[in-house]
């Protein structure tokens, strides 16, 4: 999870999935968190990668750092899904992956809806209010 809201983020995951391991990484992660959310990625089934960004407006201001870029892309492999919680512009530049599902907050509410995407208790029914160019 790359988040300034990990806690509501993590919580859930917690409460759907008790065995579901959450590894917190920095925007511009250092060498341990790279391993140890490489590590994790390696172990498990799936993972899935939970960006979240937030800013007052949408201007397409935001960017993914190469840093997250490169972890993703290192952990693409066993990535089921890439989520992005908040300003959607910020995967304009992000590396190719089959799988995005965005949610335009980080709250509880948005939260919970995008863990129902990917648990496939509800379908996917939501459009982006702007195009991105997704790579």
């Amino acid at each position: 999870i790359n988040s300034s809201n990990v806690g509501i983020i993590t919580d859930a995951i917690k409460q759907r999935d008790q065995s579901s391991d959450c590894v917190i990484v920095n925007q511009l992660p250092s060498p341990y968190q790279n391993e140890v959310a490489c590590t994790a990625a390696t172990e498990a089934d799936e993972a899935g990668f939970i960006n979240f960004t937030l800013s007052r407006s949408y201007l397409g201001s935001e960017s993914l750092t190469e840093h997250i870029s490169n972890l993703m892309l290192s952990m693409s492999p066993k990535l089921a899904a890439v989520v992005q919680l908040g300003n959607p512009y910020t995967m304009q530049d992000a590396p190719h992956f089959p799988r995005y599902v965005f949610a335009m907050g980080g709250n509880t509410e948005s939260v919970a809806n995008c863990l129902d995407v990917l648990s496939g208790r509800e379908e996917a029914k939501g459009k982006l209010p702007m195009k991105l160019n997704l790579k």
